[in-house]
């Protein structure tokens, strides 16, 4: 278009919270910007869990709360497992702490001791951050996608509605 020229563009725009559902409605792949992430492998499937549980609930606060539920249900064995392990690992610290002690200089001989007393004790250090780290990626995905497309998250303060009012400095809306 030349310069000093007026000329009139028509497009559809969005505004609103990216929900899956009307995304879909709105405009084809549309939903697609609602972005997961690189772990969209695991935030679709907990999405769409948090679907289901708004759905029959209602509330987008509950929802999130449930959901949070099930998914501490689902890795309870590998919490407890974690724990297990940490406590069977605080109950051998004094022997720890003295083998370093008397092996600080000889690091060889003091890996060779420390396997020897996780043999002895059947204890696996790694078993205590290991299933925390299996947690990891389906928490952070699960909250990263609360904060971003629940219903009134980040809403501006300009952009009032009625299922969710405006947030001051010091609160902020999550139902």
């Amino acid at each position: 278009m030349p310069a000093g020229t007026t000329g009139r563009f028509a497009e559809k725009v969005f505004v609103g919270p990216k929900l899956q559902a009307q995304l879909k409605t709105v405009g084809p792949r549309l939903e697609l910007t609602a972005d997961y992430g690189k772990l969209t492998i695991l935030a679709q499937p907990l999405f769409w869990l948090l679907q289901k549980v708004h759905g029959f609930i209602g509330n987008w606060g509950w929802a999130i709360i449930i959901v949070t539920i099930l998914l501490k249900l689902l890795f309870y064995k590998l919490t407890e497992t974690s724990g297990r392990s940490m406590a069977k690992m605080r109950t051998i610290s004094p022997r720890i702490k003295s083998i370093q002690e008397r092996y600080k200089d000889d690091r060889e001989q003091l890996a060779k001791q420390m396997m020897e007393l996780y043999k002895r004790e059947k204890i696996n250090p790694v078993a205590g951050c290991l299933p925390i780290v299996v947690q990891i990626p389906s928490s952070s995905r699960f909250t990263g996608y609360c904060s971003r497309a629940s219903r009134c998250a980040r809403r501006p303060s300009w952009a009032g509605s009625r299922t969710c009012p405006r947030r001051t400095r010091s609160s902020s809306c999550r139902s």
